[in-house]
């Protein structure tokens, strides 16, 4: 018997298995598709911090595409923006990323299965659920309604003509190499991210279908066919990923989950990669004591404040039209600093210029003011909340996250 079955081979299988195999442990994983293509395959933005935090080196060339890019933040289509420099963003190219941890986990014994359909629990010590958002659910969570899924495309694209590419960007006030992302032109929460290095083109969508809006795909199916200087698909795909406050329960008898299979997801803007190793470490090391109640308390303990806080944050957005949205970023309520942090998952906390442009400019949306200013009050508190978990009975501390959680 193995000490750890791994079901699910993506981004979050990979890592457990690979955090777990280093440690010593004796580690079985499966996934229904070949190895070589499991996980994402597609270019994500992981902050670097998250990579040393997991214990994992950072990304080089050809996994890693860019880092510390500006990133142009467009209210609808523009002009206005909010501009974030001196950040640690890293572009990288999970193909590389996955096929890195694949390897590791390899290197250090685990026994990995491609083209292996899992149907019943296996015979281990410890089982790893990372089958994502709609896979085997071994603890039986309820079902994610559809106005917490958001359906992502992104895309590595040829491009036709550069001379138009370069004159795209030019026009938006974007030198080539960093980022454009229009948001909130498909309702609150719905972005058309664009970067072009020079060569190819990257675009990365995304909206909430259950909330009326078209998808990812549609959204860049569309851009794509209204800019003709845009080419061929070089890589790419599309996934459904959840959006919600972390699940207290991540873990039954002798299983536990991770990864989308856990809700793990910064629900700002849909990014999931980071928690994905951050919690791939915590998951091992309680493993190697035995004790995976460990897991799911340090798991929430020193993440479940900011994801909780950043789905308020992304309820609260998604309740805006797009006449109030773009008010609400030409007001400066959230500068460049505060962007900066929600994009690198850290909690958006002003520094006091910050606050003192965010307070001026909310003077003049008294209306948006008074629905956006409770919202990032509570962001500390849910943070605090979350740092004071208790080990046992957590009955009261629930009830108290889901009042700090009611829009």
């Amino acid at each position: 018997m193995s000490d750890v079955a791994v079901i699910g081979l993506g981004t979050a299988g990979a890592a457990v298995a690979a955090q777990c195999a280093r440690r010593g442990l004796s580690v079985v994983g499966y996934d229904a598709r070949p190895l070589e293509a499991a996980g994402a395959r597609w270019v994500n933005g992981v902050p670097a911090w998250a990579f040393d935090a997991a214990g994992f080196d950072r990304p080089l060339p050809p996994e890693l595409h860019g880092e510390g890019l500006e990133f142009h933040l467009l209210a609808g289509w523009g002009p206005h923006r909010v501009v974030c420099r001196d950040h640690d963003l890293m572009e990288v190219d999970m193909r590389h990323f996955h096929s890195r941890l694949i390897r590791l986990a390899q290197r250090h014994g685990a026994r990995l299965h491609g083209e292996t359909k899992v149907t019943e629990v296996p015979d281990a010590r410890f089982v790893i659920d990372a089958t994502g958002l709609n896979g085997l659910n071994l603890l039986g969570r309820p079902k994610l309604e559809p106005v917490d899924i958001c359906v992502a495309a992104q895309e590595m694209r040829e491009v036709r003509d550069q001379q138009e590419a370069r004159r795209f960007f030019e026009r938006h006030e974007v030198e080539p190499g960093h980022t454009l992302c229009f948001s909130g032109m498909a309702g609150g929460y719905s972005i058309v991210n664009l970067r072009f290095d020079g060569e190819h083109l990257g675009i990365l969508t995304g909206s909430i279908p259950g909330a009326g809006h078209p998808s990812g795909p549609k959204l860049l199916a569309d851009w794509v066919a209204e800019n003709d200087w845009v080419g061929d698909t070089i890589f790419g795909g599309s996934r459904a990923l959840p959006l919600a406050a972390p699940p207290v329960d991540l873990v039954r008898g002798n299983v536990a989950s991770i990864g989308d299979a856990a809700w793990m997801t910064h629900s700002a803007h849909g990014s999931g990669i980071a928690q994905q190793m951050l919690s791939s470490r915590i998951l091992a090391e309680s493993i190697v004591i035995g004790d995976l109640a460990e897991y799911e308390y340090r798991w929430l303990r020193d993440y479940g404040g900011i994801l909780s806080g950043m789905d308020l944050f992304r309820r609260f957005t998604c309740s805006l039209d797009e006449g109030e949205l773009v008010r609400l970023m030409e007001s400066d309520a959230l500068p460049a600093g505060g962007t900066r942090k929600i994009l690198t998952q850290r909690l958006p906390l002003m520094a006091p210029s910050d606050l003192m442009t965010a307070i001026k400019g909310l003077s003049h949306v008294p209306r948006l003011a008074a629905r956006f200013l409770p919202v990032m009050a509570r962001l500390p508190l849910l943070e605090l909340h979350h740092r004071a978990i208790p080990r046992g009975d957590r009955t009261g501390w629930e009830r108290r996250r889901r009042a700090l959680l009611r829009l």
